[in-house]
């Protein structure tokens, strides 16, 4: 597993991608297997039912959270620190 930040390479275009994240709070899945590939200059919608783990993707991608499993990849360099923020 790959952690936040972690300076693997990836596509050109690719500013985040999101592998096959998984995140469980105790025994309650959230999230199994979700994926996101951000491209710069292209807009993306997340969509799902409630529930889903559209949110819990989200906030892994921006490293406030670490999934349990999964990988994400970044290929632009952070702004600001974002702090970790309570379950």
């Amino acid at each position: 597993m790959g952690a936040v930040g972690s300076g693997d390479s990836l596509p050109v275009s690719s500013v985040l991608e999101a592998d096959c994240v998984a995140k469980s709070y105790g025994a309650r899945r959230v999230l199994t297997s979700g994926s996101l590939r951000a491209v710069a200059g292209e807009v993306r919608v997340l969509l799902g039912r409630n529930g889903a783990g559209k949110s819990t993707l989200m906030k892994i991608a921006a490293g406030c959270v670490q999934p349990d499993s999964g990988s994400v990849r970044e290929s632009v360099p952070r702004l600001v620190d974002i702090q970790a923020v309570p379950a």
